[in-house]
């Protein structure tokens, strides 16, 4: 039997293992999102074996698709692997899926998957509601089939250290914007089996140890297509303290991979990188909390209609890096300066103004986010408390009183229930208002911190003297902050464990209308009256009193507090 038939006999079984996983109830449960990456996972895995095949056989079919001397290399591994990546999941979800591909898809070899991973599955429920609520109408699939075809290339065998960075890359947009990726890389390892990492925004990233902090900033950037305007960068980030060293590797994918195991940054400060090299890295890191646009910030676009070109640039940080100020400021004016985008004198303008400056931005948003925080801003004070435990008191004096009818006690009872109940709900809403404002801190420190460190790294200019002034004010204004609310969330939260101030109101109207049972009202049971013996003298006479009087007194003593 022929390689060709025993292709298309492997692809008529998964065919009939996928009409029996069409049961499978996670599969029926999950919404389309989680199906599709479900799939890109194996198939990506499916891929990476026909790259691992061709590479054994030796031939490449290597074709040269660069212009103007740039080397763009294609072989026959992108070409398969490519054709496997679409038609399995066009065989899965229609053709009305949009898929763009690097390559053009000329292999006629049936690799064909039609199976999906369940791990994946089992995140279903974490999606967020707009992600549930997606179509095969509202995506696109981006696919490099082979990124790092370079270092594939120039591989002469499959324990070059070069193969390690070869991945398959799919990545999947809605409305313009990465929300899930897959990266498979096929030779990692010491045993080359290679991994699948995977991540859907909102949900994390799997199938990596990811690196949350370094003392050492590695920064990666290309290998095989430097420009002098990716050299001023970096050496702008070196100047800056940003990066403390630089490892040329090649593969968008890999980059990132690098990324999530500790390096602080992926920089590519020139036109070249295309929207199938980003997607699926994109969705990737930005799962694992880091980000990803281009050198001047903005969000690449990854709709049907997208330019295929990042002429912008590539900037990925991990989680523990400040995208905006530390990188951003470094190589965004070099990039632009090269790019025509502005002028030297623009420059130098840009690079003394505080409000132009990213660091000055980002402690802008630090200090306003402080006065947000503040307790003076957030903090209930409809009802005062002290204003209502005299209100309550005068109350239980009252009810010692002869001169207050029980009518009128019952409509203060009920003013002042009300006001308590009113004062419970404003205790209880500030205090979690500090504990919501309290959680927010330890984010807010660790970014002071590294802008500090930042600014320390630095040259020791005038701006940074300014900008190290605010970025300290700052610190000395979240200290106090977080003191006030530490020490006010412990007073409601003490208040409300206890509810002393209510029980105490409560006890001492209960005294007060037993002191009210046992006291005689004057005024209500006696009254002057002429004496029968004497015209001239005067006798108290006792009036009983009506059954009127007797239930409303008893209805009022009786009351539940």
């Amino acid at each position: 039997m022929s390689r060709y038939q025993n292709d298309l006999k492997a692809a008529d079984e998964l065919n009939t293992t996928t009409t029996n996983n069409n049961t499978d109830t996670m599969w029926s449960r999950a919404c389309f999102l989680t199906r599709l990456v479900a799939c890109s996972v194996r198939v990506s895995e499916t891929a990476g074996r026909v790259i691992k095949d061709i590479m054994r056989n030796g031939d490449l079919k290597i074709v040269d698709k660069g212009h103007g001397g740039k080397e763009d290399f294609q072989t026959e591994a992108d070409r398969s692997a490519q054709y496997c990546i679409i038609k399995s999941l066009q065989n899965k979800f229609g053709s009305q899926l949009t898929v763009i591909g690097e390559e053009e898809v000329v292999s006629a070899v049936p690799y064909i998957d039609a199976s999906y991973s369940k791990e994946v599955l089992k995140f279903d429920e974490k999606c967020s509601k707009e992600l549930r609520e997606i179509d095969v109408n509202d995506v696109v699939v981006w696919v490099d089939p082979l990124d790092g075809t370079c270092e594939f290339a120039q591989a002469n065998k499959n324990g070059s250290p070069l193969l390690q960075q070869v991945t398959v890359l799919i990545g999947i947009s809605y409305k313009g914007r990465s929300v899930a990726g897959v990266i498979h890389q096929p030779y990692w390892g010491e045993k080359q089996g290679g991994r699948t990492i995977w991540g859907i925004v909102g949900v994390g990233t799997h199938g990596i140890d990811i690196v949350r902090d370094r003392t050492e900033r590695v920064v990666v950037t290309t290998r095989s297509h430097s420009t002098t305007t990716v050299a001023d960068a970096l050496e702008a980030l070196k100047r800056n303290g940003l990066a403390d060293e630089v490892q040329p590797v090649g593969g968008a994918g890999y980059k990132v991979i690098r990324c999530l195991e500790g390096a602080a940054a992926y920089v590519f400060a020139s036109a070249g990188c295309k929207k199938w090299d980003t997607a699926a890295p994109e969705a990737v890191i930005i799962a694992a909390g880091g980000k990803l646009t281009d050198v001047t910030g903005r969000q690449l676009y990854y709709g049907a209609d997208a330019q295929i070109n990042n002429t912008g640039g590539v900037l990925a940080t991990s989680s523990w890096v400040n995208h905006q100020p530390c990188y951003i400021c470094a190589a965004a004016w070099k990039f632009r300066q090269h790019n025509n985008v502005i002028n030297r004198e623009e420059e130098a303008k840009l690079s003394e103004d505080d409000e132009k400056c990213c660091i000055s931005s980002v402690i802008h948003d630090i200090e306003e986010t402080l006065k947000k925080m503040n307790p003076d801003e957030w903090t209930n004070k409809a009802i005062n408390i002290d204003q209502l435990q005299l209100d309550t008191q005068q109350f239980v004096n009252r009810t010692s009183s002869s001169r207050t009818s029980v009518n009128q006690l019952k409509k203060q009872l009920d003013v002042l229930n009300e006001k308590w109940s009113k004062y419970a709900l404003q205790r209880d809403f500030n205090k979690w208002a500090a504990l919501r404002h309290w959680l927010h801190i330890p984010g807010l420190m660790r970014r002071i911190k590294m802008i500090q460190k930042d600014l320390r790294n630095g040259r020791q200019t005038s701006r940074n003297k300014r900008l190290k002034e605010r970025i300290d004010n700052a610190e000395n204004t979240l200290y106090g902050i977080k003191s006030r609310i530490r020490h006010l969330y412990a007073i409601y939260h003490r208040e409300s464990k206890s509810k002393s101030p209510v029980a105490h109101f409560k006890k001492q109207l209960q005294l007060a209308v037993q002191r009210r049972r046992q006291t005689p009202t004057l005024s209500h049971r006696y009254r002057l009256t002429p004496s029968p013996n004497s015209i001239s003298s005067s006798t108290y006479q006792h009036i009983p009193r009506s059954s009127s009087t007797y239930s409303s007194r008893n209805s009022f003593m009786n009351a539940r507090y």
